[in-house]
């Protein structure tokens, strides 16, 4: 566990949602597990929910998914961390973003195996989302590595490829069929100013470069972050 610091206060979730969001209107970002062409995601589990059961009780061990629910669709393959606040953010704010470290046809997919988080629902845009009730707008934007994309009709729509990236190569990592824009731009690199914000005050440590990174690669990069930041004098952003 990383210690970046102590908070001065400690709020529940009750608390945040009820006093203190109402006060103003943050960004929230989000990466799914699994997101389909009408911004809903899923943080929850692959493969079969139903199936999921604490232990195996013939043999005493936690399941593996080995086995599938009788008549289900297929075995339960992975637990995720779950879905916290996401159900509930995803009704009321404002301000939702998907982001997607590495893009892949077994994230972008037709159909979820469980609903987490709340997009367009069918892909009827912000009326269907205002007949069920739901106060926020739903996602306005979605980032992956290869390119970015809005939800302006209620269904993913590809508006920039990264350099060095194709529209078709896009699609091919993209398991339904893309709404694409009618001009494809190539994403702006960031600027001078905003790459020194992100390296020295937001992000000194590079704790975020994690989520590009996995097996022996994070495993190292996450022992430099806490050699770093155990040395570190870094006292926080500047005011």
């Amino acid at each position: 566990m990383l210690r970046l610091g102590s908070p001065l206060p400690i709020l529940s979730f009750a608390e945040i949602a009820g006093t203190v969001l109402p006060t103003f209107s943050p960004r929230e970002f989000f990466r799914p597990a699994q997101v389909d062409p009408f911004g809903n995601f899923n943080n929850v589990v692959i493969g079969d929910y139903h199936a999921l059961r604490p232990f195996d009780q013939a043999q005493g061990r936690p399941f593996d998914g080995a086995q599938d629910k009788p008549g289900s669709g297929q075995a339960l393959r992975l637990r995720l961390p779950g879905c916290g606040g996401i159900a509930d953010v995803t009704v009321f704010s404002p301000r939702i973003y998907l982001y997607v470290p590495r893009h892949e046809r077994r994230v972008f997919v037709e159909r979820l195996d469980f609903r987490s988080g709340i997009g367009f629902l069918s892909g009827e845009g912000e009326v269907e989302r205002r007949q069920r009730g739901l106060t926020g707008p739903g996602p306005r934007y979605l980032v992956s590595d290869l390119g970015q994309f809005d939800y302006v009709q209620g269904r993913m729509r590809l508006v920039s490829c990264h350099p060095g990236v194709s529209v078709a190569e896009v699609q091919a990592q993209t398991g339904f069929p893309l709404e694409i824009a009618p001009y494809v731009a190539e994403t702006p690199p960031p600027t001078q100013e905003q790459v020194k914000l992100l390296r020295e005050e937001i992000d000194p440590l590079g704790v975020r470069q994690l989520e590009c990174l996995s097996g022996e690669k994070r495993r190292a990069a996450l022992r430099e972050i806490v050699e770093r930041e155990e040395t570190s004098t870094w006292a926080g952003p500047s005011k």
